[in-house]
């Protein structure tokens, strides 16, 4: 599966762009790889940059245009600039999009849990972690500006005083929760949604902390159970009855510690690690580092 599409070089797209025409109505937009798959394709820019798609292509036309308003689907998910370098645009955690970039680029990209994202991995010595500004080399696979993957490790004696704190939560949550009618738990997710005006932003793991310290812990009970969609919680209309409330004490009881954690840097050492080295795994994730700005993770 896209064969066609081999060891991607900005000299190579170039060569597309002077050997054949663009699609048809359009005077930017070239192949990828086979020319009958314009899914693949890429868009030739005033500054000589080359942003790369695999979208529909006459929806993208329309996006271009005006026509239509973009959605994430339709952007690109990277650019090729004059100097051979390509900077991803996009999480591409897709199985296709993951196997296109796999061919343009020639090294193994996949998305894997246990290291946090999107990976690129050539040999045993090369690894890139997938984030926003990571820019390579086409032809070495190098960064062009160093960063640092830095790995968290779990201080457990300062994980367990961080911790002390929050065991009244995991006691009392559930107590008040038991009693509530489906109908009142919708309506507290419901109000939570309005407060943190989307679901993005609900889910982040400092918000179920926040709750937590302002003692809120029927709110952050609901925030637990929405996190996990514990019964089809997130279905407006969904039946929660006695299994939900059983299957929240569990999440509670298992799950609360590793949230609360995943919220904070306060018990954690960090072990840097060279960008573009080979880096482990982590349960708790890493902190990517690249001039003195933390970046955001693909």
């Amino acid at each position: 599966m896209f064969y066609d599409v081999n060891r991607v070089t900005y000299e190579k797209l170039r060569k597309i762009v002077s050997e054949q025409k663009p699609y048809a109505n359009t005077t930017n937009v070239y192949p990828l790889g086979a020319r009958e798959y314009s899914n693949r394709h890429f868009r030739l820019r005033e500054d000589g940059s080359m942003d790369c798609f695999y979208s529909n292509r006459t929806t993208r036309d329309e996006v271009e245009t005006g026509v239509r308003v973009e959605k994430p689907w339709d952007t690109k998910f990277a650019t090729i600039y004059p100097d051979n370098t390509i900077v991803l645009n996009k999480s591409t955690n897709a199985q296709s999009e993951n196997l296109i970039l796999q061919n343009m680029l020639h090294m193994h990209v996949f998305h894997e849990k246990a290291r946090g994202g999107t990976v690129m991995r050539e040999g045993m010595d090369t690894m890139h972690p997938a984030f926003d500004g990571l820019r390579l080399n086409l032809a070495t696979h190098e960064s062009i500006e160093p960063y640092v993957v830095n790995v968290r490790k779990l201080d457990k004696k300062l994980g367990k005083e961080f911790l002390k704190p929050y065991e009244e939560f995991k006691k009392i949550a559930s107590i008040l929760i038991d009693p509530m009618s489906d109908e009142g738990i919708h309506e507290t997710l419901s109000d939570l949604k309005m407060e943190y005006e989307n679901q993005t932003n609900l889910l982040k793991f400092i918000t179920f902390k926040n709750l937590i310290d302002q003692n809120r812990y029927v709110d952050a009970g609901v925030w637990l159970a929405n996190k996990l969609n514990l019964n089809y919680l997130n279905w407006s209309s969904s039946t929660l009855g006695d299994r939900f409330k059983s299957l929240l004490r569990q999440a509670i009881a298992t799950k609360t510690d590793k949230f609360l954690l995943s919220s904070t840097n306060i018990p954690f050492k960090l072990q840097p690690i060279e960008g573009g080295k080979y880096f482990p795994t982590s349960t708790w994730g890493y902190v990517i580092v690249q001039n003195n700005e933390v970046k955001q993770r693909f």
